[in-house]
């Protein structure tokens, strides 16, 4: 029985100083990934404006709810649901989106630039994140990395054109 106050103690005592760490972490911050697609900026300015079709090269998406030309909602294979909208466009050349709901405990926007290289495009996505909850920040800082979502995005991506 003692063994069992023991290491129920040291847990608690563990995730106490992970939500501490987490506080003093700043809930903002910046990732961004480059990446070469074997594509012209048009087809890949289309990839990224076919909401309905990300499940398709998206391996991590179950389904899209598509609401309208600027908003849709990410399902993923785990049934969480992400709403998002477009904030920004200069097509073929710029997209921003956002978490479009305040009742998640992450928010914050993903910017894509591309870059037109010959018959290739450089394209760079940035995520301007933020994490509200400290044990969540802590988990995102310092176990996934702010990066992991953007290379995995870059990833799908990237082999959606080979």
């Amino acid at each position: 029985m003692k063994w069992v106050f023991l290491i129920t103690g040291l847990i608690v005592s563990l995730l106490i100083i992970v939500g501490i760490i987490g506080y003093f972490l700043p809930e903002k911050h910046t990732a961004s990934v480059r990446v070469i697609i074997n594509a012209e900026p048009g087809k890949v300015w289309q990839k990224l404006m076919d909401f309905a079709a990300y499940p398709q090269w998206r391996k991590n998406l179950k389904s899209v709810e598509v609401i309208s030309e600027s908003e849709w909602v990410e399902i993923d294979q785990h049934n969480n649901r992400l709403p998002l909208k477009v904030t920004a466009i200069e097509p073929n050349k710029k997209l921003i989106t956002l978490i479009n709901s305040q009742h998640l405990a992450f928010g914050g926007s993903w910017e894509f630039d591309l870059q037109p290289t010959g018959n290739q495009t450089i394209v760079t996505i940035t995520e301007n994140g933020e994490v509200y909850n400290p044990l969540f920040r802590f988990v995102s800082k310092f176990m996934m990395g702010h990066t992991a979502n953007v290379k995995q995005y870059a990833s799908y991506l990237e082999q959606s054109f080979l």
